[in-house]
């Protein structure tokens, strides 16, 4: 925002959009400063997720769609991206590793519940998902295992991150709960409640 306005810019989106909706968004910065990114010559895209299972890529310098891509059966909910894959879940259950080409996932994993909330690690070796059943689990992207690791939650989990300092998992709620997890532990360190 500068001066109290939050400027905005142009998309063409085409035929491609219609009976679309859009679901979630993911910035290609990384780990690094957005002013430091921008200043670099390297391009930044954007990347859009919709309810039809389809990953819109944007360049963000030139607002031009550099492609479609259908990567789920059903809606895209959360997209998490290193400098070298992207992750994303959806409502048909699935969690997908792709490589940042988008020409084939090297890793899956089905879920009992929708996905809805991805980050990664800061090192990018593994994936914090969250799922509609409550759970959140890590996939280990070096041995692709899967674990459940809590179920705290009475409710969705909407999102989840992992915080850059303290290592801390957090979650958000629809049981009106924020809650805060050891990483090494995974047991609850603190839990807000807003009744």
């Amino acid at each position: 925002m500068k001066g109290e306005h939050l400027a905005g810019g142009c998309v063409v989106l085409g035929h491609q959009t219609r009976d679309n909706t859009f679901t979630t968004i993911e910035f290609d910065f990384g780990h690094e400063d957005p002013a430091t990114a921008l200043r670099s010559n390297t391009p930044k895209r954007i990347l859009v997720g919709s309810q039809n299972g389809q990953l819109f890529d944007v360049n963000y310098q030139t607002r031009e769609v550099q492609g479609v891509f259908k990567l789920h059966d059903a809606s895209i909910n959360s997209i998490a991206l290193s400098a070298s894959f992207c992750v994303t879940g959806g409502d048909d259950q699935m969690l997908k590793v792709w490589p940042l080409d988008f020409s084939e996932f090297f890793v899956e994993a089905k879920h009992e519940g929708t996905v809805l909330s991805l980050d990664l690690s800061h090192d990018s070796v593994k994936v914090l998902c969250a799922i509609s059943t409550g759970g959140i689990g890590i996939l280990n992207l070096e041995d692709q295992s899967y674990n459940t690791i809590i179920r705290g939650h009475i409710d969705n989990v909407k999102e989840i991150a992992i915080h850059p300092f303290t290592k801390h998992i957090i979650s958000l709620g629809e049981d009106c709960t924020i809650r805060v997890w050891d990483s090494n532990t995974f047991e609850q360190v603190c839990e807000l409640d807003r009744k």
